[in-house]
């Protein structure tokens, strides 16, 4: 009885039993910083590529491309011109796998999933990928490339920024020196986006959970755990929502008399995909650029507005 074998023992069990060419797809990716490996990161590493031993040069329609081939998801692969079907026995063009003849049970279904390639130039190769994935127009997808595909398509908004004091002014919107400012995000929800392909899919979520004022004037950032909230009156700087940063001079001399703020949110990227896979991505920053004015309280020629 057949047990799940390391990759290792796969590559030499199958080299000395079958009479048939056996080749192993060791296709590495930049996967960047991730918090953790999730599963079906290394599928690339784990394909096994089996082809009749006699029937001539593997061809190069023949080969299998590993990862996104293309700006879609499972498109663009060398093998694209070859047709692929599952199939769960040994196949008549092979005269032994593993021990087992033309019509048993292909080995290790409890771990991969096989094709039958067949190209234009009538030559075939059985392609074993791990359970979780697919071949998708020649190319191998996994849930977590699929999540990866997905992140870079996250509709992720930059931040749209509210302020009070806003009060009207000769250099346009502004607010007052040596009086905290309390900022906001007005756009503060999760996002997602979803990519599938033969049957493997992958959901990301975006998160917002921080944020960030940088005053332009030079003093140090304002960092809060959340989108701030919007003033009114009655509530208290010492509101643990509360987002605040005080300027200590006016932006008088400034371009357009004005500094630029800017306000940026830190996004948390997580996955969930087919087969119990998924875990984090590395996190996205948004920012907005905020032309504000600061004046001193006796420059107000109107009250201000929240």
């Amino acid at each position: 009885m057949l047990t799940t074998p390391s990759r290792r023992f796969i590559a030499v069990a199958l080299a000395a039993a079958m009479s048939c060419a056996l080749l192993m797809v060791g296709i590495t990716t930049d996967v960047g910083p991730y918090s953790a490996r999730p599963a079906g990161a290394d599928v690339c590493d784990e394909i096994i590529i089996v082809e009749p031993d006699g029937q001539g040069i593997y061809s190069e329609a023949g080969e299998i491309q590993c990862g996104p081939g293309s700006s879609q998801p499972g498109g663009g692969g060398p093998g694209a011109t070859c047709s692929y079907s599952i199939v769960s026995t040994v196949p008549t063009w092979l005269t032994e796998l593993g021990g087992s003849l033309p019509g048993d049970p292909l080995p290790w279904l409890d771990v991969y999933v096989w094709y039958q390639q067949i190209c234009p130039d009538h030559s075939r190769a059985l392609i074993a990928v791990p359970i979780g994935n697919a071949i998708v127009g020649g190319v191998v997808v996994s849930a977590f490339q699929l999540a990866m595909w997905a992140r870079d398509r996250l509709a992720v908004p930059n931040p749209a920024v509210g302020f009070n004091p806003d009060v009207n002014s000769p250099v346009g919107d502004a607010t007052l020196v040596n009086l905290p400012t309390w900022w906001w995000v007005r756009n503060w929800s999760a996002r997602h986006s979803r990519a599938e392909a033969g049957g493997v899919w992958a959901e990301v979520t975006a998160t917002p959970v921080t944020s960030q004022w940088r005053g332009g004037d030079g003093g140090s950032p304002s960092l809060c755990s959340g989108p701030g909230i919007e003033w009114r009156r009655g509530l208290s700087e010492s509101d643990s929502r509360a987002c605040t940063y005080s300027y200590e001079r006016s932006s008088a001399g400034q371009p357009s008399n004005r500094f630029r703020a800017t306000v940026s949110v830190v996004w948390e990227i997580s996955w969930v995909g087919s087969g119990g896979a998924g875990g984090t991505l590395p996190n996205m920053t948004t920012s907005s650029t905020v032309p504000i004015g600061v004046i001193e309280r006796q420059a107000i020629v109107t009250g201000g507005r929240g």
